[in-house]
């Protein structure tokens, strides 16, 4: 109002002059285009997600004869709808100006050209489809304005489906515009939409396991254009190796998955013998669209889930290899809370510690506890919870797996409640030979504070609070301990952070039976500690899993798991069956040398009649792979049946069938 001098609005105001009635509307308007402009005005914008880049450029056609320039741009939406107390109106609205209301001076003479590269965001309230931007040149001298130009929300449409070269629709395909936030996947029946354009554009279509397609399409506004992709499939191969223990050198039976953009996408189980396994099948490597980017393994107590990450590249009839090596787990955590899910308070921290775990949850396996205890070395830790549990919290037989682990010179951290209270009532030889403390007295206490006299762990404990929603808030029978000869005390219970009295022991360490073997108990679950993280004057659960963990064995990080070029040697002589089988026409022979020798491979038909010598030469002790594509010596392609294929090799001769099946 100020810059055109009025003193209310609306008005109707045409080159800052108020004018009356439609009609004196019009004729304004006719009296300016009349005169023409100096000026040619050019807007263009670009949509990327909530935000528009803008373009303006002026260039001067003619002397403009003012010298007071503003170039002002008008962000506004059109098809308001405002209620009103006499009748409903639609509407337009000016929501921004860019860069503001005093908009951009300027100064310039036949023939020159001013660019301003301007952005704006929209808001959560504001329809995209009915944005205009209007940009103006204006004297402020005579608040007449010289030249418009405007940018409207292209309404242009593309639509299609994706299929195969058999006509299957393709779904979950990306379909996009390069250099555009336009995309859009496809949905079960192949369809795609792309809105908001205009002109010549290349679309182009990904889909896994599929070769990339670009189609070139024009899109008019206000139109729909409809299109459909049809994709090639990609051709295949292989993937193989060996799961070894790096120390020992022997196979691990384990579930090898390859991951293509850190997701699984295919999987194949290991020989429990050799560690050996082969993944077939798999579309090859295709930039963009077919990226492996390395393996997970699942293997069998008591290696740790180990991910190896490289870039696996997948070739058509080949076969890439990858050889990991594992070493066993740094901690055993033993899942015994009845099926709850108390473990996600414990994982998370023994992560933190930097040591490789493996999860044995008791409620679900098929190997229990006390069994699995043999598998591991004994310098690996268990990690044993109870969780809720107010009876059978140890049974007989997982105190005994337990003597026997320690004896071994195995290291625990024992906790939870009610652990104490149940073996003292059943007179426990574990409980008083092996943890040398008993049960006084259930504590009604969350708050804790480490031993300041205890050199070992007590004294780098401050305040810990076993209860609050940020930890299981599980703790109804903590367990006040009385510790005996060979026992230390850690923790212990107190009323307020203001009084550290002491009102009983609730933690303890102590030696194992043998030398090097150490035992952490707690009479309270770990899982309860309220801190997750970085603490604020209480302890959190990564600082105290961490304290015990070191203290219990302070070898952390020092095996890492490892991928080697090379597997290790065959301990044998191996022909493997063919693959694929059936085949047509081509398919892949594996065997295995385990020394150097003469080596002949010999394809027969049903009649005994040889077909095609593969392989006669010397070889070293390896694994390898023949392809055979279905044709004779001559290269005269077979024809559909049974044949058989002969290994001689190291004084011995394997044969196995296989079918061509045209």
């Amino acid at each position: 109002m100020d810059y055109y001098t009025v003193n209310a609005l609306p008005y109707y105001l045409v080159d800052g002059v108020r004018v009356l009635g439609n009609d004196e509307i019009l004729a304004k308007f006719n009296e300016d285009l009349a005169e023409g402009s100096p000026f040619v005005i050019d807007v263009a914008a670009e949509v990327f997600g909530d935000s528009v880049d803008l373009m303006v450029e002026v260039y001067a056609d003619d002397e403009p004869g003012v010298t007071d320039l503003a170039l002002r741009i008008a962000v506004c939406e059109t098809g308001l709808y405002y209620p009103n107390y006499i009748t409903d109106l639609w509407n337009h609205v000016l929501r921004t100006m860019i860069p503001d209301v005093e908009g951009i001076a300027f100064e310039m003479s036949q023939g020159d050209t001013m660019i301003y590269h301007g952005a704006f965001r929209m808001q959560p309230h504001w329809d995209m489809m009915n944005m205009r931007v209007i940009a103006f040149v204006q004297s402020d001298s005579t608040r007449v304005i010289l030249q418009g130009g405007r940018w409207i929300h292209p309404q242009g449409t593309v639509r299609g489906v994706v299929m195969d070269q058999s006509q299957t629709l393709i779904r979950n395909a990306l379909v996009a515009i390069p250099g555009t936030q336009r995309a859009d996947s496809t949905d079960n029946f192949g369809r795609f939409t792309l809105h908001h354009l205009v002109g010549a554009y290349e679309v182009e279509t990904l889909a896994v396991p599929y070769y990339p397609d670009t189609t070139t399409v024009e899109i008019y506004d206000d139109s729909s254009t409809t299109i459909e992709v049809y994709l090639t499939e990609l051709p295949t191969g292989n993937l193989a190796g060996n799961v070894t223990d790096s120390g020992t050198g022997e196979g691990i039976e384990a579930k090898v998955v390859i991951l293509m953009k850190d997701e699984p996408w295919d999987s194949s189980f290991t020989d429990p013998l050799t560690g050996s396994f082969e993944i077939h099948g798999l579309p090859i490597s295709c930039p963009r669209v077919v990226e492996y980017n390395g393996i997970r393994v699942y293997p069998e107590m008591p290696y740790p889930v180990t991910t190896f990450l490289k870039t696996i590249t997948v070739v058509e009839e080949d076969t890439a290899t990858t050889y990991p090596r594992l070493y066993p787990a740094d901690v055993l955590l033993v899942d015994d809370d009845e099926g709850m899910t108390y473990e996600n308070y414990y994982i998370p921290a023994i992560d933190s510690s930097g040591r490789t775990y493996v999860h044995l949850d008791a409620f679900r396996t098929n190997v229990p506890p006390a069994e699995a205890l043999s598998l591991f070395q004994a310098s690996t830790i268990i990690v044993w919870y109870t969780g809720d549990a107010t009876v059978s919290t140890l049974i007989q037989e997982e105190q005994d797996s337990l003597m026997s682990f320690l004896d071994r010179g195995g290291n625990l951290f024992l906790t939870g409640q009610n652990i104490a209270e149940e073996l003292t009532s059943l007179q426990s030889p574990f409980l008083d030979l092996y943890l040398h403390t008993s049960w006084i007295e259930n504590s009604p206490h969350a708050l804790m504070h480490g031993n300041g006299t205890d050199p070992i762990i007590g004294r780098k404990i401050h305040y810990l609070l076993t209860g609050g929603t940020n930890g299981a808030n599980n703790q109804y029978s903590r367990d006040r301990l009385e510790i005996k000869s060979g026992a230390n005390e850690i923790v212990f219970s107190i009323a307020d952070p203001a009084d550290t009295t002491h009102l009983g022991i609730a933690g303890i360490w102590t030696d194992g039976p043998v030398v090097d073997s150490k035992i952490v108990f707690f009479g309270f679950g770990f899982e309860a500690v309220n801190k997750p993280g970085e603490d604020d004057g209480y302890f959190t659960r990564r600082k105290l899993m961490k304290l015990v963990l070191d203290y219990l064995d302070p070898s952390v990080g020092v095996q890492e798991p490892e991928e080697v070029e090379s597997p290790l040697l065959p301990k044998s002589y191996v022909l493997s069956q063919n693959y694929p089988n059936p085949f047509n026409p081509f398919t892949t022979i594996r065997y295995e040398l385990s020394e150097e020798t003469e080596v002949h491979l010999k394809i027969f038909n049903v009649r005994g009649q040889p077909i095609r010598l593969l392989v006669n030469e010397k070889q070293s002790p390896d694994t390898y792979r023949v392809s055979w594509d279905g044709k004779n010596d001559r290269g005269v392609p077979v024809s559909s049946g049974v044949y058989f294929y002969l290994l001689k090799a190291g004084g011995k001769t394997q044969a196995r069938k296989m079918i061509l099946l045209k």
